[in-house]
């Protein structure tokens, strides 16, 4: 993949917090209740990208590394899951199949990360977004400059 695609959609990606931050505004007050809602289709998200991994052939050693540390990412601190994401969509594209369905649903996950955040100040979602988008393109770096 080129780096301008890779780029591209490095910022697509992480411009999904940002999306559903903003979206937050406009359904506050359906937010209140929807909280367990989203939170469960955050977690069956999680469940899917797992799928489409092991579904895939891609299923290796550091892919269930990748897989561990989501889910203790996941419960431990939110906002360090999209490090693992970064590292996860580096890895989906090397297959162009499971990097279609990888980055969709990697783009709803912080979708309905951002509508969860509306009590959060804008520059902390920034550096979430910025979190996964450079660990996605420094991994990218990294491994063209060393292959």
């Amino acid at each position: 993949m080129d780096i301008a695609q890779y780029l591209l959609i490095s910022v697509l990606l992480s411009s999904g917090i940002i999306c559903g931050y903003v979206l937050s505004f406009f359904v506050r007050s359906e937010l209140k209740t929807g909280k367990k809602l989203i939170g469960l289709f955050q977690k069956l998200i999680l469940v899917g990208l797992a799928a489409v991994l092991i579904f895939n052939g891609v299923y290796t050693f550091g892919t269930s590394v990748l897989i561990i540390a989501m889910l203790i990412f996941y419960f431990l601190a939110n906002d360090l899951i999209f490090f693992a994401f970064g590292i996860l969509i580096f890895l989906a594209s090397f297959y162009l199949n499971v990097f279609l369905w990888v980055s969709v649903l990697l783009f709803l996950y912080s979708l309905l990360f951002g509508l969860l955040q509306y009590r959060k100040h804008p520059n902390y979602l920034l550096k979430v977004s910025a979190l996964f988008f450079l660990s996605s393109f420094i991994t990218y770096l990294f491994f063209w400059m060393f292959y």
